[in-house]
């Protein structure tokens, strides 16, 4: 896999290449590291502690949260996202309890689902000049005009529109509903699948705790040759539950090196990402 600009400290190459066997906005001192960039959004502050104590150049962000029509929405819908436009390494985190919790979505209304379509172009030039971005998946929640918020499944039965409905995985194109299906499942049983590599040596070490609440359904997959369908980004499954649905996987531009890791529930979130990206 090519990588158009090696970033110090971050080899996405090596983690695919098989094996053989306090708060970040109070720092005083300029990183030991200005490359690469790192974002963490919607992820805990101390996600970015261990990184940025090494040096590395870490912000932390967010969409908004989704809020209930019972409580006041004004600090709800504000964002904060900051240089996303130059960003390198971007980790989203989509996990909001609450709103896993609801049941029924019908009261609630979700602000982040239009940052993510107007910040949809930037992130998409950021992974189209070989960015990364690390997405803690949950299930694909859109907004329908009849309906309100709705989980997406394999019910679903909303009428195709000629614009895309906003959902809450619309920060990048490819992760679009026209390439990806992401439905509601839980379960804790996983298993690395593939070839072992540094990624699945490291999820492998993870795995104890963590849960996935969504399941993936590329429309398309990485082949043995690994070349994916001409005009597509290539995914590879990386994780599988007990009944065989990925619930994990990297999706690959091999012409400029983007990456897009697509994760479950990570218990030690904070030393995951701390592994992953150095």
């Amino acid at each position: 896999m090519h990588v158009s600009s090696k970033k110090p400290g971050f080899d996405p190459d090596a983690l695919l290449a098989p094996t053989m066997t306090g708060p970040v906005a109070s720092r005083r001192t300029p990183p030991k590291f200005s490359k690469p960039k790192i974002l963490l959004i919607g992820s805990e502050s101390v996600a970015a502690t261990p990184l940025s104590e090494a040096g590395y150049n870490v912000a932390v962000g967010w969409f908004g949260r989704p809020f209930h029509r019972t409580e006041p929405n004004a600090l709800a819908a504000c964002y904060h996202l900051p240089n996303h436009t130059e960003q390198e390494i971007v980790v989203i985190d989509l996990c909001y309890p609450p709103l896993r919790d609801a049941g029924s979505l019908d009261e609630w209304s979700d602000p982040r689902l239009k940052v993510m379509a107007e910040i949809r172009p930037d992130f998409d030039r950021i992974y189209n000049f070989g960015g990364v971005f690390v997405v803690f998946c949950e299930p694909r929640i859109a907004w329908d005009r009849q309906s309100g918020l709705v989980a997406t499944s394999p019910d679903d039965s909303f009428d195709d529109d000629e614009n895309e409905r906003p959902d809450t995985w619309g920060f990048l194109s490819v992760l679009s509903s026209k390439f990806l299906d992401v439905w509601r499942d839980h379960g804790m049983e996983m298993t690395c699948v593939g070839k072992q590599t540094a990624l699945t040596s490291l999820l492998s070490r993870h795995l104890s705790g963590a849960q996935f609440f969504a399941t993936l359904r590329p429309h398309h997959e990485l082949g043995p040759d690994r070349l994916g369908p001409e005009g597509k980004e290539p995914f590879i499954p990386v994780l599988k539950s007990k009944y065989g649905d990925t619930v994990g996987g990297v999706i690959c531009n091999e012409q400029t090196g983007g990456l897009v890791f697509l994760l479950p529930y990570i218990a030690d979130k904070p030393g995951f990402i701390y592994s992953l990206i150095t």
